[in-house]
């Protein structure tokens, strides 16, 4: 079903929730009934982990290696890496619809990239995309929210005793610890949602500098033939 042509999804898949209805499999059967149509960008991207399921592995990995980055030269590397790895996948995406002759630029590259980079980045849907069976077009994280924890101000322990003095301090220690470790994830989220906005622009701007090449080559098409047609105006005077 999800690697036919989006236009033969509805009927194979009333036919094989038949067919499992038939085998007395009516929960199954269900299930499949309930599947949505996937949208062109949510096919074209399945189509793209049927064909390269080397790169779906390799993009799986670099996210996850980006996730446990210990410094920013280790999330740069992964980042830069990934971002190849995503333009290989979106031009296997776009050679499906191509194929299928569906367009390929424009709004639904725009949608295929930013579901790879959604995947990338731990969606929930990874598995789906690795079996080429993802049933939804998805969205990255790319918030820069970020609520700095409370401080931690001191304590009047009353006139308590050496021992319990010490029992306060170990607390507080460890609740400071706790809130810095907060502190240190929120920001390497935070990075990491960075670099994800990044590599969404660096491809945005690729696209349209080849749109505007391509409405150059027009513009000089036509502005030859609009010479030609004068010249030849000017012969039939």
């Amino acid at each position: 079903m999800f690697a036919a042509d989006p236009d033969k999804f509805v009927g194979l898949r009333d036919s094989l929730a038949k067919e499992l209805e038939g085998k007395g499999r009516a929960e199954d059967g269900r299930a499949v009934r309930a599947l949505r149509k996937p949208t062109l960008a949510t096919w074209a991207t399945n189509q793209s982990a049927r064909r390269k399921p080397d790169l779906v592995k390799r993009l799986l990995d670099t996210g996850r290696t980006m996730k446990a980055a210990g410094s920013s030269a280790e999330l740069r590397s992964a980042s830069s890496e990934r971002q190849g790895l995503i333009r290989m996948l979106v031009n296997e995406a776009s050679a499906a619809l191509k194929g299928g002759g569906h367009p390929a630029a424009g709004p639904i590259a725009d949608k295929i990239t930013r579901t790879l980079l959604a995947i990338s980045s731990g969606d929930s849907a990874e598995e789906e995309f690795a079996r080429g069976m993802l049933q939804r077009e998805l969205e990255p994280d790319l918030d820069f929210g970020f609520v700095a924890p409370p401080s931690t101000g001191g304590e009047d322990d009353g006139g308590a005793g050496p021992v319990d003095e010490a029992r306060s301090k170990v607390d507080r220690l460890e609740r400071q610890a706790k809130e810095l470790q907060a502190e240190v994830s929120e920001l390497e989220r935070q990075a990491r949602a960075a670099e994800d906005r990044v590599q969404l622009a660096q491809m945005e701007a690729e696209r349209a500098a080849k749109l505007a090449e391509k409405a150059r080559g027009r513009l000089a098409k036509a502005q030859r033939e609009a010479s030609a047609a004068a010249n030849k105006l000017k012969e039939d005077r």
